[in-house]
């Protein structure tokens, strides 16, 4: 699984990013990444560490890839559970618009 990270809120905020601007690729080996859930207080999102900031670790999150166009997304915070499946876009669907999960080329049949 790969997903392409874009910094979108630096462009609503009014900051341009430079041409050379480092876009990670973020990739997980399989079609499931897991881990720790934190929360955050204080601070402002997406900056470096302030004075007053304090992140604790709250809970797990797990992301399931379920089908080209679909993922369940599941949490748990202080043993509370939530699971919820989402549609989801792949990336080659916005590149090529002839496209088809196996889902949709099977539900057009």
């Amino acid at each position: 699984v790969a997903v392409l990270r874009f910094e979108t809120a630096a462009l609503h905020l009014g900051h341009h990013l430079p041409s050379s601007a480092f876009v990670p690729w973020l990739t997980v080996d399989g079609n499931i990444a897991t881990g720790p859930l934190f929360a955050s207080t204080g601070g402002r999102f997406d900056s470096p560490p302030q004075p007053g900031q304090d992140t604790t670790e709250v809970g797990s999150l797990s992301i399931e890839f379920t089908a080209c166009d679909l993922a369940t997304v599941s949490y748990e915070i202080d043993g509370t559970s939530l699971v919820r499946e989402f549609p989801i876009i792949p990336l080659e669907k916005r590149v090529n618009g002839g496209f088809q999960c196996a889902s949709e080329a099977a539900a057009a049949l």
